[in-house]
C-alpha cells in the first residue's frame, strides 16, 4: 500500500494478516527519476547537494552509521523487491530500501518535548549533526510509548537528505527548539561522541554500499565528526554547536560551518589547479589515473584545512563564550575542567571498531530475512 503523504515512492509492506512489518523506498521513484519525474526538487536550492536516486543508499546508510542504535534510526537494508502488479512505468522489480516498520502513537508534533526524556532527544541531535541531516522536523519522529506513562521515546525515520554532496546549512531542526538539547551532554552520549572514528565508518560503508555514498558525502561526514566531537571537547552543548551548523534566519543565510568549508574548498581547488599547471598537461591527457591520484589528496587537503577552521573558530568561542550561547550566561566550555579525562581507545584487541562489527551483523541479517513479496502486498 502505497503513503501517499511522501514526496518520494513509499509503500507499506503487510503480512498475511495485514499488519504493517515494513516500509519500502525503490530508487527509481525518487524525485526526479523515471518512476517519479517532478518538476521542482522538494528541498530547493539543495539540487547540486543531492545526487538523484541515492536517497534509498542514504537510508541504508543512516542506519549503519547510528552505531548500537544510539539514536533508534529503524533497521534498514538495501533489497530487491518483486512487484505483484507491475508499476505505471511498467516495471515489476526494483531496488530500494527495506525498514522495519515502527508502531508509534503519532509524531513530535502532536506532544511537547517535556515529554521526552533529555538523553532520547540528546542521541537524535548527536546523529543529526554528524550526519548533517537536511530534513530533521517533527513530522519524522515517531512517538511510541514506554513503560513510564508520563515519557515517550522518539524513534527517527526519512533519512534520504543526510550526508550532502558539500556541506549546506539545512533548515532549522525540531530539536532545536527543546530545552533538552541546551542541558550538558548525558554522560551516556558524550561517551558515544568520544568513541566515534571516520575510519570505521569509511570503511563499513565502502563495504557495504561500495559506491553508492560518494566522495563528497564522506568529506562531509569528516568535517562534521570533527566538529562534534571538537565542541563537545571544550564542553559546548548541542544547541551551541547546532547554532554553528543551522540557519534559522528566514532567508538563505549561510551557517558558520558553510562558511568554513566554503573557505577550505576553494582552497582546495587553488591547490589542485596549482599542481596540475606544474605537470605535464599532455601526459595528464593521455593518462586516465593521472588526474585521479590528485582527488585524494585533494580532499584530505580540505577536510585538515577545514578542520583547521574549525578548530581555530572554537578556540575564539572559547574565550569569547557569550558570542555563541543563546541559552544561557555561561556556556559549559567556559566552566571546563582544567584536567580533561582521556579518551576511550576505539579499537577492540581484534582491531576492528566495537561500535561499527555489531551494527554490519545486524545490517546483513535484514537483509538476508527480508521478505520477496513487493510492496502491493
Amino acid at each position: 500500500m502505497p503513503d501517499r503523504e511522501s514526496v518520494c515512492g513509499t509503500y507499506f509492506i503487510s503480512d498475511s494478516g495485514c499488519n504493517r512489518i515494513a516500509v519500502f523506498k525503490p530508487v527509481d521513484e525518487e524525485w526526479g527519476q523515471s518512476g517519479r519525474p517532478l518538476s521542482v526538487e522538494p528541498f530547493e536550492g539543495y539540487a547540486e547537494a543531492f545526487l538523484l536516486g541515492e536517497c534509498a543508499y542514504k537510508e541504508a546508510a543512516a542506519y549503519l552509521l547510528d552505531h548500537n542504535n544510539n539514536a533508534g534510526v529503524p533497521q534498514t537494508a538495501i533489497v530487491k523487491c518483486i512487484y505483484p502488479i507491475p508499476t505505471s512505468c511498467g516495471v515489476s522489480s526494483g531496488m530500494g530500501a527495506f525498514q522495519v516498520y515502527q508502531d508509534n502513537v503519532g509524531d513530535a508534533d502532536d506532544y511537547g518535548p517535556g515529554i521526552f526524556s533529555q538523553e532520547n532527544v540528546q542521541r537524535i541531535a548527536t546523529f543529526d549533526l554528524r550526519v548533517l541531516n537536511c530534513d530533521r522536523h517533527a513530522g519524522n519522529l515517531l512517538v511510541q510509548e514506554t513503560k513510564d506513562a508520563k515519557v515517550r521515546k522518539l524513534i527517527p525515520i526519512d533519512h534520504g537528505y543526510i550526508l550532502p554532496d558539500r556541506v549546506v546549512t539545512p533548515p532549522w531542526p525540531a530539536w532545536m527548539q527543546w530545552p533538552q538539547v541546551r542541558e550538558p551532554l548525558c554522560p551516556s552520549v558524550k561517551s558515544y561522541i568520544q568513541s566515534v572514528e571516520f575510519s570505521h565508518d569509511n570503511a563499513m560503508l565502502e563495504e557495504e554500499l561500495a559506491d553508492k555514498i560518494h566522495s563528497g558525502s564522506l568529506r562531509t561526514l569528516r568535517i562534521t565528526t570533527h566538529l562534534l566531537k571538537s565542541g563537545v571537547d571544550i564542553g559546548m552543548s548541542l544547541y551551541e554547536i547546532g547554532l554553528l551548523v543551522y540557519s534559522s534566519g528566514t532567508g538563505k543565510s549561510k551557517s558558520v560551518l558553510e562558511k568554513l568549508a566554503d573557505e577550505a574548498y576553494a582552497a582546495g581547488l587553488v591547490r589542485e589547479q596549482r599542481i596540475e599547471s606544474q605537470l605535464d598537461l599532455a601526459a595528464l591527457e593521455h593518462s586516465s589515473s593521472a588526474k585521479g591520484k590528485l582527488q585524494p589528496t585533494t580532499e584530505d587537503f580540505i577536510v585538515r584545512y577545514a578542520s583547521k577552521l574549525i578548530d581555530r573558530h572554537l578556540q575564539v568561542l572559547q574565550g569569547f563564550g557569550s558570542c555563541i550561547s543563546r541559552a544561557r550566561s555561561h556556556p559549559n566550555f567556559l566552566r571546563r575542567p582544567s584536567d580533561k579525562p582521556p579518551r576511550k581507545s576505539l579499537l577492540s584487541s581484534s582491531g576492528s571498531s566495537p561500535v561499527s562489527s555489531g551494527r554490519l551483523r545486524e545490517y546483513r541479517a535484514l537483509r538476508l530475512s527480508s521478505p520477496s513479496h513487493g510492496p502491493g502486498n
